[in-house]
């Protein structure tokens, strides 16, 4: 038996959109191309308060993104986005870049003539799981609900499982950039956000880490070495919280609750093998104890 350190655990999440859809006209007004900053029209700015520095969003329209420099000849383009406090957006190609905002490294925009206006789609296209930085420590629950399934003419007591749910809290230390992930890392202050969002409401993806690869307590090897386990489940902020005290480290907390499935998931090295048709293993020829794996994504 091995035992396990929670430093070597870690938690990634996925930021959600609720599958919405933005539609707005953009006109020539909001294309400020001096400092490189997009605008939205008063119909759509209370949907477009909804977007949070760092989601990447897909613009879309049936014509040409003329104002977007780069994309004059194309109708879609993905970016990284920073929001200002006026719900003005700057587009980047990187999220690092857009994490860390400014004019420097924005996407140039075209100034457009006078009454131009175009239609667009806007939507979040979040993909990637991300690693949220600073983590202390987490706690993730599960509990099935216990039906009654006795009978008046049984001696003994019945039951079956009902419904599964599941919650748990996230502890950090508090920042509201990444400072330790070289721009790649999600921030606790991205929790924070989250529970503000109150017309598509506080949904994430989230990995619960038991065991990262390359972590190897039992001195097993190469052959446990590589093995990942990890929960994956929808969750729903429902409280946060910040704590100061005089001395100490900034601290914030996050609870929740899960919304849907709740998995848990294995990934060993022995997913990796490409088996013949009867499961034997492809062995190379040059080291019969070698066997032939996939490229894993």
């Amino acid at each position: 038996m091995a035992i396990y350190l929670g430093s070597k655990g870690r938690v990634e999440l996925q930021r959600t959109f609720g599958g919405r859809e933005i539609v707005t006209t953009i006109d020539d007004a909001e294309v400020v191309a001096t400092s490189k900053r997009l605008g939205f029209d008063a119909a759509s700015r209370g949907d477009a308060s909804e977007l949070i520095t760092g989601d990447e969003l897909e613009i879309r329209a049936d014509s040409n993104l003329v104002f977007i420099s780069g994309y004059t000849s194309v109708k879609s383009g993905k970016f990284f986005i920073h929001v200002d406090d006026l719900g003005g957006i700057r587009l980047y190609a990187t999220y690092a870049h857009a994490v860390s905002g400014g004019a420097t490294n924005a996407i140039s925009l075209v100034a457009q003539s006078a009454g131009w206006s175009l239609d667009v789609r806007l939507t979040v296209q979040n993909a990637i799981h991300r690693i949220l930085g600073q983590v202390t420590s987490y706690e993730l629950n599960t509990s099935a609900e216990v039906v009654d399934t006795t009978a008046l003419s049984d001696d003994f007591k019945n039951s079956i499982n009902g419904l599964l749910s599941g919650s748990g809290r996230l502890e950090s230390f508090w920042d509201y950039r990444d400072t330790v992930g070289a721009g790649e890392y999600e921030s606790s202050q991205y929790l924070h956000q989250l529970v503000l969002r109150s017309d598509i409401g506080s949904t994430f993806n989230a990995h619960f880490y038991l065991k990262i690869d390359g972590y190897d307590p039992s001195g097993a090897g190469s052959n446990v070495a590589n093995d990942v386990i990890w929960y994956d489940v929808e969750g729903l902020i429902s409280n946060t919280a910040i704590a100061f005290n005089t001395g100490q480290v900034v601290k914030m907390t996050a609870d929740f609750v899960t919304t849907g499935e709740i998995k848990l998931k294995v990934m060993t090295a022995a997913e990796y093998k490409v088996l013949q048709e009867n499961t034997d293993n492809i062995l190379l020829e040059q080291d019969a104890a070698a066997n032939l794996l996939l490229e894993a994504d």
